[in-house]
């Protein structure tokens, strides 16, 4: 009989199961030691070598705020607004689902599983009565078949990798009532290897000592010699494309096939944009700016994306005023206002209403500005907007390293009021490379 996550739960009584392998090292207590490593804090060991970071992997409140399901469901909107449906694929954190491998008794441990699980799927019924298309990956049986993550690493193996293809499979054909099948994959295995998880290596690295890794299967999955396009001998053009993290990356960085496994339970191609080191931001964001979405290439986004993200905080609000707009690109036409800047003096305005004759009377709402530079831009910057009430909007645009830096930039203004910009500067670091950048200021 199908047990779910929530009575497994129900029934767990909080302890330190027994077996200690003793990986960590006591060095690893210590603040200083996660300095330029603050994801990793703090390391807890748990039975038979499970490794948890107390706050990413254990936590506790999952529940959305109502601002943050209003960018959700207005991003699926603007997508909705181009033809393309919004597929949203939250895996659960860590603690979820490996309930049973957590020392409890840690005086750093603040985790209780059931309330925990429970949080996470309220987030997904936040969502899905915000109109959103997004999976719950928790309705299963948890076996070591379906074990979800690695022992000491924060990707997902190729068993959850597997079952949430599976499971977000059926949520997209649930949600994408003319669904058709257009190709057949095959998913056979393809070697061994002796996985080094990310926190073996900081373990390794901290407490100078070696670290087992663990065995792993690997997988690869190819197109059968059947379906529509094999038929008929056309190319069918992918209508799904995939915006992941590390998770979702093929073949590195977690080895788990997750995009393989998708094309196989969605009998379709999937194009596959994730990002390695990129966070759950860079892929989308990239993708966006990208030729294939301005031409329509694709009719269905999956945004993978992990739940251990302090979604409410004020980064993830940063991503959606950059991606809620870049789902409407350039305003070429239609622009409010338009300049061409040749960047030099950073504390020259690229817009400054002062000195124009007949200065154009923009507001900040529901507008949205683009920046496009001459060049790939690698470094940080701050756009700078001041208004007509003595309010001032700063923006700090970055990306990550493993980003494809395009010089593209898309900024929603998010006023509230009726306020009139008066100046715009791009304040830039030292050593910043001069570009020419054209500047927008678009409606929605």
């Amino acid at each position: 009989m199908r047990i779910l996550f929530i009575i497994l739960l129900i029934a767990l009584t909080p302890h330190s199961a027994n077996a200690q392998s003793n990986i960590l090292c006591s060095e690893l207590e210590k603040k200083e030691i996660y300095e330029g490593n603050k994801p990793f804090r703090y390391l807890v060991e748990g039975p038979e070598g499970w490794t948890f970071r107390s706050k990413i992997d254990l936590k506790q409140d999952y529940k959305l705020s109502e601002e943050r399901l209003n960018d959700f469901k207005r991003l699926a909107e603007k997508l909705a607004g181009k033809g393309v449906k919004l597929h949203l694929a939250m895996q659960p954190a860590r603690g979820i689902t490996h309930p049973t491998k957590i020392p409890y008794d840690h005086e750093r441990v603040e985790f209780e599983a059931g309330s925990s699980l429970e949080s996470y799927k309220e987030s997904i019924r936040q969502l899905q009565a915000a109109g959103i298309s997004v999976t719950d990956f928790t309705d299963f049986e948890p076996t070591e078949d379906t074990r979800f993550y690695f022992k000491r690493d924060h990707h997902w193996r190729p068993a959850g990798a597997k079952l949430s293809a599976q499971k977000l499979a059926e949520s997209i054909r649930k949600h994408t009532p003319n669904y058709q099948s257009t190709k057949t994959y095959t998913t056979e295995v393809s070697g061994e290897t002796v996985w080094e998880g990310s926190f073996d290596k900081f373990i390794k690295k901290k407490c100078d000592k070696d670290v087992p890794g663990e065995e792993l299967t690997l997988y690869k999955t190819f197109e059968s010699a059947e379906g529509e396009d094999a038929l008929f001998g056309d190319s069918v053009s992918a209508e799904f494309v995939l915006t992941g993290t590390s998770n979702s990356a093929e073949p590195y960085a977690a080895f788990a096939n997750f995009a393989g496994f998708l094309r196989e339970e969605l009998s379709a191609d999937v194009d596959n944009v994730s990002i390695v080191g990129g966070g759950i931001e860079s892929a989308i964001i990239s993708y966006l700016n990208s030729e294939d979405y301005a031409v329509g290439q694709h009719k269905n986004l999956i945004w993978e994306v992990s739940s251990h993200y302090n979604f409410n905080g004020k980064k993830i609000g940063d991503v959606f005023r950059q991606v809620i707009p870049a789902t409407q690109g350039f305003c070429e036409g239609n622009e409010l206002f338009k300049t061409t800047y040749e960047f030099g003096d950073s504390k020259k305005p690229i817009f400054d209403g002062s000195l124009m004759e007949n200065p154009p009377s923009i507001s900040g709402l529901d507008r949205y500005m683009t920046l496009k530079f001459s060049d790939k831009v690698q470094q940080d910057f701050l756009v700078m907007i001041e208004y007509d009430n003595d309010t001032t909007d700063r923006f700090r645009f970055w990306r990550a390293d493993k980003y494809p830096h395009d010089g593209i930039y898309f900024l929603s203004l998010d006023r509230q009021d009726d306020a009139k910009i008066k100046s715009i500067k791009i304040l830039t670091d030292e050593g910043f490379v001069a570009y020419d950048v054209n500047l927008q200021i678009c409606s929605y």
